[in-house]
C-alpha cells in the first residue's frame, strides 16, 4: 500500500517520485510477479501505471458506497480493495461484470471470512492469512500442501 496524504504533501514524495520509488525497489528484489499495489491516493495509481504499468493495481476505498467500477476506473484500475462493510453480492457481482476485481479488508474470523466468501470477492486483505488458509483449507475453498 502506497500510504500518501495529498492534504498533507510534506508527509510524503509527490505521486510520480513516490511511484518511481517503489517500482525501483520492486524491481530491485525481484516482486514483480508478487506483488500489488495499492492506495487510497489515486493520483499515485496512475503515476504507477505510466512508471510501471506490468504492476497490478488497486484502488483502496472506504468512502461512501458506490459502484465499484466507477471506482476503478477513476484510479485507472483493474481492481478495487474495499472495506468490508461495503462488500455486497450485488457491488461484487457487479464489478464482475465489468471486468473489475474486489478485494476486501480487513478481514479477520470465521464469520467475516464466511461472509465475503459468499459474496464472491476476488480476493480477503486479513491481520490473520495463516487463519485464513486453515479456514479456506478446511471448507475445501484451498488446496492443502
Amino acid at each position: 500500500e502506497i500510504k500518501s496524504f495529498p492534504d498533507r504533501p510534506g508527509y510524503s514524495p509527490p505521486p510520480a517520485e513516490f511511484a518511481a520509488l517503489l517500482a525501483a525497489e520492486i524491481q530491485e528484489h525481484g516482486l514483480e510477479d508478487r506483488c500489488l499495489v495499492q492506495s487510497f491516493d489515486f493520483r499515485t495509481l496512475h503515476a504507477m501505471a505510466r512508471i510501471f504499468p506490468e504492476i497490478p493495481l488497486s484502488a483502496l476505498w472506504d468512502g461512501h458506497p458506490r459502484d465499484f467500477a466507477d471506482i476503478a476506473a477513476e484510479a485507472g484500475t483493474a481492481s478495487v480493495s474495499v472495506a468490508k462493510s461495503l462488500v455486497t453480492p450485488a457491488r461484487v457481482q457487479a464489478a464482475g461484470q465489468a471486468g473489475v476485481r474486489t478485494l476486501a479488508w480487513t478481514v479477520n474470523g470465521a464469520s467475516a471470512w464466511s461472509r465475503t466468501i459468499a459474496a464472491r470477492v476476488d480476493g480477503i486483505i486479513t491481520d490473520d492469512p495463516a487463519g485464513l488458509v486453515a479456514f479456506l483449507e478446511h471448507r475445501g475453498l484451498r488446496a492443502q500442501g
